[in-house]
């Protein structure tokens, strides 16, 4: 089984961060606990509407799948807050309105 670990680029002003943690816990959270006093100068992003349903891997942008995405995230994430959350790809099952709305009731939210 392949396993995807993030890619870290740092030096002493800046940090970039790449990883899938949507679906499953990442070293990355021990990385960003490391990090916690300069967490004001890193900018986080991850994406979502994604999901896997009877093995297979289906396109969600449904707010309610954005929604439970974004907690999953931050949980395997140990983090507070998103800087940039980005939709995987288009859901043609899901109105464009009801995606955007769900994305900016996560920005209202923090």
């Amino acid at each position: 089984m392949k396993t995807t670990e993030p890619v870290v680029q740092s030096d002493t002003k800046h940090a970039i961060v790449a990883a899938d943690s949507a679906t499953r816990p990442l070293p990355l959270a021990d990385l960003l606990k490391q990090l916690n006093s300069r967490r004001e100068t890193l900018i986080l992003a991850t994406k979502g509407g994604l999901r896997i349903e009877g093995g297979k891997l289906l396109r969600d942008a449904s707010a309610r799948w954005l929604r439970q995405g974004v907690e999953q995230s931050l949980r395997n994430l140990g983090a507070d807050y998103i800087d940039l959350y980005q939709v995987h790809w288009p859901d043609l099952r899901t109105s464009f309105q009801e995606t955007a709305d769900a994305l900016e009731r996560l920005v209202q939210a923090g």
